[in-house]
């Protein structure tokens, strides 16, 4: 017995196209779409079916491609209108592949109750796009599963390549919580701004003092988990004008001056991160941001968001997550005495 064809209805309705646009990249306005689907008519959530830990939130869905697996589980009814499906679908002579004989069964005797218990019907069609591995695996499950409220179908296959992106697609990575300058307060034409920054929301540090997120994605079972970072790369500053001079020798969080080396720095002498502006203004809209490199690696067995050496970890050019980025207007003074050299 094959997978019906008439799931195939159900395979472009309901497991790629919301997969497909939950993993659309934001095309315009508006805020990014979800990370997985829900409500009636939908597939299971990807997000119901996976395990997260370290710096991730529900609530957060980064713009990232989540490519589909290979087969996800989609409603077709409660206990009424689910098994009359499957009876009038399968009867009188249910055969025995995929467990449709034991669902017939099932239905059969529901539909026999009254009360009809509460529950819903779950119809497994397989991803005609998914290599043959992952279609092989899928069909080492059943068609259907019946679920009673409150739980859940049975974990469909999830390879690795979902996981990261799903991992992805709730990290929180922290803002930038404020920009301290030095002068603060007041700059002036021709002496150097020193910038730095701070971090808003949680977040961790290498030994060396790099900051990064961190989410794992782990199957329930806890046969696979892939952790992916966000590794912070070093503060750019934008002074908000072409009349100024930038320097990009910046540290993660941006200068590592000490203030004795603050104080000390005259008119017109470089420094590590920071602006020069050259002439006064009422104010220069300051901007400084922060990128993050994305790594990922299969971490199962190794705990929730561990940072191992660099070799083991692998970039993720695609998908990468926006700046955290931050704006301060600058007002920006003359003294004459700063002026001649």
């Amino acid at each position: 017995m094959i997978r019906p064809l008439r799931a195939a209805v159900l395979i472009v309705t309901g497991l790629l196209l919301p997969l497909a646009a939950a993993g659309t990249a934001n095309a315009g306005a508006g805020p990014p779409p979800p990370a997985g689907c829900g409500g009636t008519g939908c597939s299971v959530s990807l997000d119901k079916l996976v395990h997260f830990s370290g710096n991730w939130s529900a609530g957060t869905n980064n713009p990232v491609t989540i490519p589909p697996p290979p087969c996800l589980w989609e409603p077709i009814g409660d206990g009424q209108t689910g098994s009359q499906h499957i009876v009038t679908e399968f009867g009188p002579n249910p055969g025995s592949e995929f467990d449709v004989d034991k669902a017939y069964a099932l239905a059969q005797k529901l539909l026999k109750e009254n009360p009809i218990p509460a529950g819903t019907w779950y119809l497994l069609p397989v991803n005609p796009a998914a290599d043959a591995a992952g279609k092989a695996e899928c069909l080492k499950l059943p068609l259907f599963a019946w679920v009673l409220p409150g739980q859940l179908p049975p974990t469909p296959p999830i390879p690795p390549e979902t996981l990261r992106m799903l991992a992805l697609a709730h990290l929180t990575r922290p803002g930038i919580g404020n920009i301290d300058i030095n002068p603060a307060g007041r700059s002036y034409a021709n002496l150097p701004t020193f910038v730095r920054v701070n971090l808003a929301g949680a977040f961790e540090r290498t030994a060396a003092g790099r900051p990064y997120a961190t989410v794992t994605a782990s199957l329930p079972d806890g046969s696979l988990s892939v952790t992916v970072w966000a590794m912070a790369q070093p503060l750019n500053v934008e002074p908000g004008t072409t009349d100024a001079r930038t320097y990009t020798n910046c540290g993660y969080l941006g200068s590592t001056a000490s203030a004795h080396q603050m104080a000390g720095t005259g008119a017109n002498q470089p420094i590590d991160c920071g602006v020069t502006y050259l002439h006064p203004s009422n104010g220069y809209n300051m901007t400084a941001s922060i990128s993050w490199q994305v790594f990922w690696a299969v971490t199962t067995g190794d705990g929730d968001g561990p940072l191992p050496p660099m070799a083991g970890m692998q970039p993720l050019n695609a998908g990468q997550l926006q700046p955290s980025q931050a704006g301060q207007q600058v007002s920006v003074g003359e003294i004459q005495s700063l002026n001649g050299g």
